[in-house]
């Protein structure tokens, strides 16, 4: 299968200034060029591993849009 466009967000809590914002993209992975998916799955699992060193207590959601082309 082939994925035409992917975003992936790492949301979380950042400091700043001593206060904690909540729900903030921490960090970001994305492509518009497309990527077959037996490839995007080996990315987006090292990727994970990178951003949370390996251990995590965050909730991971997948919303995957099949769109019909445009004639």
């Amino acid at each position: 299968m082939h994925i035409d466009k992917y975003v992936v967000n790492n949301i979380g809590t950042k400091w700043t200034k001593g206060k904690d914002k909540k729900n903030c993209i921490l960090d970001s992975l994305d492509g518009i060029d497309g990527i077959e998916l037996k490839k995007l799955v080996p990315l987006l699992d090292q990727w994970f591993e990178t951003v949370t060193g390996g251990w995590s207590d965050k909730t991971v959601e997948l919303v995957i849009n099949v769109k019909e082309n445009e004639r």
